[in-house]
Parts: structure tokens; sequence; C-alpha cells
């Protein structure tokens, strides 16, 4: 085999490689290198690591302060409000922002179905009926009867799964005071023959003037199963 040149460590290092920086008019040729390419260069020809830089930790990007954005950048807009014992919020694109008032309008609408719907507030529509529909019939306002029809429909589609009278089971479990129990046998037999949409007389619902009876005592509405879809429709249809 032939023999391959050995290179001779003794002889001097180019200016370029002595790491004292080129003069002037010394400006480094195809093949060379600068002093600054071996400044990046040290560490590896001297066998040192360079470690990747490190990740943040999640203490640390938890606890981030954001940087401010630039006036011009996007961003999101967020409208909300509690009810009905959940978050409804309205996102807008910073785009449209002039329709901050028209997102509280919304906002405000639902309230208002929060008053009308809920069987926690005394002087909504569905405390009133369920006082007094056992004993008179009792008229309700046209969204209201609407909703109900379409409460009798679910119920009948599912076979009675979906029931908006199911309210004594509620109470017999405890769900409605946030005091969950497991009930006696006799208890739920009790709170079960209380329970059934059939019982839920609705007359005069083509007219101006729709009325809501019960047939038995006992009966009890609660929209909480489809009160939160009905405020979002609502809400939809009104901002289109």
């Amino acid at each position: 085999p032939r023999a391959m040149p050995q290179p001779d460590f003794r002889s001097p290092a180019p200016a370029s490689l002595s790491g004292l920086p080129p003069s002037p008019s010394e400006r480094p040729r195809t093949g060379e290198a600068s002093a600054e390419d071996v400044r990046r260069a040290a560490p590896s020809l001297l066998g040192v690591r360079r470690d990747p830089p490190s990740l943040p930790s999640r203490r640390d990007f938890l606890t981030a302060v954001p940087s401010r954005r630039a006036p011009g950048d996007d961003y999101w807009i967020r409208v909300h409000r509690r009810a009905m014992a959940c978050r409804f919020e309205i996102t807008l694109a910073s785009g449209d922002a002039a329709s901050v008032p028209a997102a509280r309008a919304a906002l405000n609408e639902i309230d208002r179905l929060e008053d009308q719907l809920s069987v926690f507030r005394d002087t909504s529509a569905i405390s009133d009926l369920n006082r007094r529909a056992a004993r008179e019939a009792v008229v309700v306002d046209r969204d209201l009867a609407d909703l109900l029809i379409d409460c009798r429909e679910l119920a009948g589609a599912t076979g009675g799964a979906f029931d908006i009278t199911s309210t004594p089971l509620s109470r017999c479990w405890g769900f409605l005071a946030r005091d969950g129990r497991v009930p006696s046998p006799e208890a739920i037999d009790k709170a079960r023959a209380l329970v059934g949409f059939d019982a839920v007389c609705l007359a005069g619902i083509d007219g101006a003037r729709p009325t809501v009876r019960f047939e038995r005592p006992g009966i009890e509405l609660n929209l909480g199963a489809i009160g939160k879809g009905y405020a979002l429709d609502r809400v939809a249809r009104d901002l289109r």
C-alpha cells in the first residue's frame, strides 16, 4: 500500500488560523478559514460539545408573561356571562369589534330566558306553571308554548327517555338541592307515579293564548335538559 503523507505539525499555522485577526489588507482566499470561522468551530476542534438550548419547563411556560400585541395584530374578543349554572360566551374576531354591543344584547336575552324558564326562580313562568297548572289552565306566551310542544315531541320520539316532568325524581335523588342520595325503593316508586308528559295538556296552541294544564297533581316541569340549547338557538337566530 502507498504511504500517505503525514502533516507536519511543526510548521507554523497560517495567520488566519492562529487566532489573530487578519490585517485589513488580508482577505481569506477560497479554502482558507477566517478568524470568525475559527471562533465558531473552536468548541468542536477542542472536543467541546454544544448542548442544544433547553426547552422551558412547564412552570416557566405557565407563568410566562405574554408579549404585547402590535396594534394591527388580529385577536379574539370574548364576551361572556354566567347564566343557567354555566358560562355563555360569544367570540368575535378583532375585525368584528363593532358587534360587541350585539353580543351583550344576546347575553341579555339569555338572562331573560333564564328568568322565564328556571325552576330556581320563584317568579319564572315555569315555577308559576308548577304552582297553578294542576288547578287551572295557565296562559303562556307563544315562545314557551312552542318549546313545550318540542318537548312533547321529544318525549314521544324517545319513548319517555326525555321527559321534562321528571322533577319529582330529581328531588327524590337530591339533585335539585345538590345533595345527592340513594332513595328507598318506596320513595322512587312514589316519585315515578308523578312523572309523565302524558299528564301535560297543551290547549289553544294554534291561537294567540295557548294554555297549559296538568291532569293530575304533583306534576312539575323542569327545562334543565333543554333550556341551554334552546337559549343558544334563540341567540343564534337573533344574531343572524
